[in-house]
């Protein structure tokens, strides 16, 4: 996803940021491998106001 250019930020709800937290949420409590891991972290924080600690 990686972070969206301010004139785009605009078409992104919040619906569709809490869709893409929760998917990638959920992705995260797979056991994949560490790489991955902190790639959908790093995704969730390019999406905002999410609380790392709620992911550990």
């Amino acid at each position: 996803m990686g972070k969206l250019a301010a004139s785009r930020k605009d078409t992104v709800t919040l619906k569709m940021k809490e869709a893409a937290a929760g998917c990638l949420g959920f992705l995260s409590c797979l056991d994949l491998s560490e790489e991955v891991y902190e790639r959908i972290i790093s995704e969730l924080y390019a999406i905002g106001e999410v609380n790392i600690a709620q992911y550990k």
